[in-house]
């Protein structure tokens, strides 16, 4: 989810508010989510990129919802 800072500064009208990026997860994050997805695949190494990609993309996703 999104956040917005208001301003609180009552001297200043009508400024913008600034809308902040969601948190990126952190490479230890993809790393663990990496992990299981692979984990789940039944731990058939090969595939080591497609799941660092699935993982991050699922993070991201989560953490957006927020």
């Amino acid at each position: 989810m999104k956040t917005t800072k208001q301003n609180k500064n009552p001297q200043i009208k009508n400024a913008p508010t600034i809308k902040t990026p969601a948190t990126l997860p952190t490479p230890e994050e993809i790393r663990r989510r990496a992990h299981q997805i692979y984990l789940d695949r039944g731990a058939v190494s090969g595939r080591e990129s497609d799941d660092w990609l699935l993982a991050g993309y699922e993070l991201k996703k989560e953490s957006s919802r927020e």
